[in-house]
Parts: structure tokens; sequence; C-alpha cells
């Protein structure tokens, strides 16, 4: 499981990193301290329980960065229904409009997370149900080139190839090339049940492999193909077989 922690207060931060990890099983926990890196932070992981400390402006107690943070995850399929719990210093009156953005947790500052136990560890076992149903399922990535954003659902990638400077996902509609830079952390993420490495070059999803002819590996009822080295070949037609996916 995974939780990003988005506070100002370092302290706060660690006292919520502690209490996250003394309730929680195998969990991964990210920390910053600005909306901007929580914001590359849910690009290129897939995480499944937000703290998101929303203190108030200056001149506007209502209009807060935080907020909009909030109002960004709820707007996007990826993370609208994910697991949000919200620190603040705000008045009471503001859990009002928390609630109407289906966030399941608010919690007061300064804070006192014992007698929030139940609303976090609530919010804990959310997370841990999403973190279970996203294991054997096909995700959404993002990859960040440059100033774009790419969206790809890793379902649909035939297969990702590896170049000096570059990464090609090539799908059945096409390929999104990115920055290698950019895409390295995100490839390693994609699901190994479904995606092998065949060489320095080449991801395939198994998936889509409709038959292997020689150095040849064809997808989709053989729309489109590719050339392997001898050696990838061997060992994708070996870890079919052992799936039973060829003859």
């Amino acid at each position: 499981m995974e939780v990003l922690i988005c506070e100002s207060n370092e302290e706060d931060a660690k006292k919520l990193e502690d209490f996250i990890r003394d309730r929680a099983g195998n969990v991964k926990i990210y920390k910053c301290y600005s909306i901007k890196d929580a914001l590359y932070l849910t690009m290129i992981r897939d995480i499944d329980l937000y703290i998101i400390n929303d203190s108030p402006g200056v001149d506007d107690r209502y209009e807060t960065i935080g907020l909009k943070f909030i109002q960004y995850l709820r707007g996007h399929n990826r993370t609208k229904f994910i697991p949000i719990i919200v620190t603040s210093k705000l008045y009471d009156e503001y859990n009002l409009i928390i609630k109407e953005l289906s966030c399941n947790a608010y919690i007061k500052k300064p804070l006192d997370l014992k007698s929030n136990e139940n609303k976090i560890e609530y919010s804990i076992r959310l997370a841990e149900h999403i973190y279970e149903r996203r294991k054997y399922s096909p995700g959404i990535i993002f990859v960040k080139d440059k100033d774009t954003i790419r969206v790809i659902n890793e379902k649909e990638v035939l297969w990702v190839e590896k170049h000096t400077h570059d990464i090609v996902f090539h799908k059945n509609n096409g390929e999104i090339i990115t920055d290698r830079r950019a895409a390295d952390n995100v490839i390693k993420k994609l699901d190994k049940d479904r995606f092998l490495s065949v060489g320095r070059c080449d991801i395939i999803n198994i998936e889509h492999v409709e038959r292997i002819n020689g150095n040849i590996v064809m997808f989709d009822q053989e729309k489109l193909s590719i050339h392997v080295g001898k050696e990838a070949a061997c060992k994708l037609r070996s870890f079919l077989r052992e799936k039973k996916r060829i003859s």
C-alpha cells in the first residue's frame, strides 16, 4: 500500500507517518511539503491513501491550494475514489466543504491523532482494499514528458521499446513517445505477470501475443509485429509455454 502525506509542518508529517506505520502492514509512505510535489508523486505512483494539509490563505480562508488539489483528485477517474484525510486549522464549518468532496476524514489542528484513531484506521482499511484490487487489475499510468502529461492504460500497451533517449509505448491505435528519463520509473511499475523483458530494448505484453514465427513476434490477430533477437524469441516462447499461451 502507498500513502502520500502532504503536510507543510515537518513535525506533523512525522507524527502522521509513525501513526500510519503502527497501524498498516506493508506500507510505503511518501512525504512532501508542497502541492507541486504531491501532484508529481500522484503522476508517477499509485497512491492508495492521501493525507493532505489544507491551510487557510491570508485573504480568504476558503480559497486554499490544498482544496484545489483535492478537487483535482476527485475530478480524475484514477483518483476519484481514493481515500483522503484532510488536516486543517480551519473553522468547523469548513468541514461541510470537505464532505462535499467525499473526503474520508477531517482532522482539526493541532493534531490529536489518538482521538481521531477510528477515522484514520477506517481510511487505512479502505486504502488496503483499494491496494488489493489494484494488484490484480490493469493500471492507468501517467508519464510526464517535458510540460505534457501522457495518460496510458497499460492493458492497451502491446510492447515497450527502449532507446537511448526515448521510450516508445506501442498500442493498436498508435504509439506514445516519451523522454526516457521521464518514463524509466514508470515502466518499472508495469505488471510483472503481464509484461516480460526480452533483451535490452523490448518489454512485451504477453496478453497481446498472437504467435511467434522465428524471430518475429505477432500481436492481436497478426495486425502488428516486431523482430526480436534469437535469444529474446526463445525466452519469450519458453515463458508463453509455461503460461500455456502457445503450443
